[in-house]
């Protein structure tokens, strides 16, 4: 299979490219597509909506109250085990649970932000780029991209088996052999981090001091 073209962003359109990991078993080939999306500034929430924790205060006794990761809240009942996404007290002000966005799409494109360990050494493994579906792609088959070693495994380990995915990984989503658009992602970093509904990050597989690492890092997150 070929390798992967960069297709140039769109500065005017403040484009950033956007990963969509396609879902698979752990061991199966890394697949998945890159994207063009504009990069939106002003984006918030509505005002008044509820945090979760807040929400949970105000429901009746045998209910939970959950949200999705696409920060809708469902509410589940103990004894009969039925899920709704409507609150369980008829009287609760509803505008208080509105998910939605101002602005644009985009808290929906921008998932999840990467963070992972780099290393210049490291063994690259082969991940296949699906068709993109950036309006201006003219690829039509799979094409090849050389992913290093480790975050092959992030990869591996954030994959979904039955739903796909959407990340936004400098190493992937920037060209890396472009220098002038290296550039300019890395002067949007801080909006990239901004507007992501989550960071994750990535220091490796675990090992025989990683319950101690996290067992400190929950304490310092209480002090």
């Amino acid at each position: 299979m070929p390798p992967y073209q960069y297709i140039r962003l769109s500065t005017e359109a403040q484009d950033i490219r956007l990963l969509t990991l396609l879902p698979g078993k752990f061991d199966d080939t890394i697949r998945f597509t890159l994207s063009h999306a504009p990069l939106v500034h002003q984006i918030k929430l509505p005002l008044g909506r509820m945090f979760l924790k807040e929400l949970r205060e105000t429901l009746p006794l045998g209910w939970k109250a959950f949200e999705t990761r696409e920060r809708r809240f469902i509410f589940v009942c103990d004894e009969t085990a039925e899920a709704s996404w409507s609150h369980p007290d008829p009287e609760f002000d509803c505008t208080c649970l509105d998910h939605t966005y101002e602005g644009l799409y985009m808290a929906f494109l921008l998932r999840t932000k990467l963070s992972y360990t780099w290393c210049s050494t490291e063994i690259l493994q082969t991940a296949y780029v699906e068709n993109s579906t950036s309006p201006i792609s003219k690829v039509n088959t799979p094409t090849t991209l050389q992913v290093s070693q480790n975050l092959a495994l992030a990869l591996r380990y954030l994959r979904h088996t039955l739903e796909s995915r959407r990340l936004w990984i400098d190493a992937l989503c920037s060209n890396q052999k472009d220098d002038t658009e290296r550039m300019e992602q890395v002067k949007r970093r801080a909006n990239i981090y901004k507007l992501a509904y989550q960071a994750l990050v990535w220091l490796g597989p675990e090992t025989n001091t990683t319950a101690a690492a996290l067992s400190t890092l929950r304490y310092l997150g209480a002090q």
